[in-house]
């Protein structure tokens, strides 16, 4: 899973979108060269990934004003990973079931 170190928001054409990022400085000037305004990143105190750096920034007063977008954000990563994890065990299993199966009727014959 992916972790970031700096996380924000920004305004793009009128959005307030949420961002995240490895690299401070250069993130800025992307964000400021496609037309963004109002951008306003943080350092994490550690590598996070999107649904912690989420977290982090609810708990920063700062960012209070964007808890709306900062939680959609974190219901649909929150939703991604819990639904990617079964979905992967469950064909995982499978496979692993179907080989055993194929061993068994070697073994047999």
């Amino acid at each position: 899973m992916a972790t970031f170190t700096v996380a924000g928001v920004s305004n793009n054409k009128g959005t307030v979108k949420v961002r995240f990022c490895s690299e401070f400085v250069l993130r800025v000037k992307n964000l400021q060269k496609q037309g963004d305004t109002n951008i306003n990143l943080v350092e994490l105190p550690n590598p996070m990934t999107k649904v912690e750096a989420c977290n982090f920034l609810l708990t920063r007063e700062e960012f209070k004003v964007y808890a709306s977008e900062i939680n959609e954000i974190l219901g649909k990563k929150q939703l991604k990973e819990t639904v990617k994890a079964p979905i992967i065990k469950a064909v995982k299993k499978e496979v692993v079931d179907q080989e055993i199966e194929e061993l068994k009727e070697l073994i047999a014959a």
